[in-house]
C-alpha cells in the first residue's frame, strides 16, 4: 500500500473486516472474498494489478460506493459507473488509494 494505514481504512469503509494485521500486513474480508493489504507499495506493480471481485447485486455495491463518497475522501480513488459488457458482464471499475484496480463484476442478468 502506498499508505497502508490509509488503505486499510478504505478496506474497513468498502465493508471489509480486518482479520488479521501486523505492521507489516493486514488481511480483509468481506463475504467469500479475502484480500491482502500491505505495508509495501511499487508503483509500477500497483498500477499494473486488477483484482476481480465477483460480486451479486452490482447495484447494490454501486449505490454504497457512490453513498460512501470514496472520491472525496479518499486521494487517487476513481470510480466508473456500472457498465455491461457485449461478453455479458456488468462492471463497476474501482483505482485504490494505492492505485489497484478493483473490477466489481456480476454477470448480467443475475441478482
Amino acid at each position: 500500500a502506498k499508505d497502508y494505514e490509509l488503505e486499510m481504512q478504505f478496506f474497513s469503509d468498502l465493508g471489509f473486516t480486518k482479520s488479521f494485521g501486523t505492521e507489516q500486513i493486514s488481511g480483509f474480508d468481506c463475504g467469500t472474498v479475502s484480500v491482502l493489504v500491505q505495508n509495501f507499495w511499487v508503483k509500477d506493480w500497483a498500477e499494473n494489478f486488477v483484482l476481480k471481485l465477483w460480486v451479486k447485486n452490482l447495484d447494490a455495491w454501486w449505490a454504497k460506493f457512490r453513498e460512501l463518497n470514496l472520491e472525496e475522501r479518499y486521494p487517487g480513488v476513481k470510480l466508473r459507473e456500472p457498465t455491461d459488457f457485449e461478453w455479458g458482464l456488468r462492471e463497476v471499475h474501482m483505482i485504490t488509494p494505492s492505485g489497484v484496480l478493483l473490477q466489481f463484476t456480476q454477470i448480467k442478468g443475475e441478482n
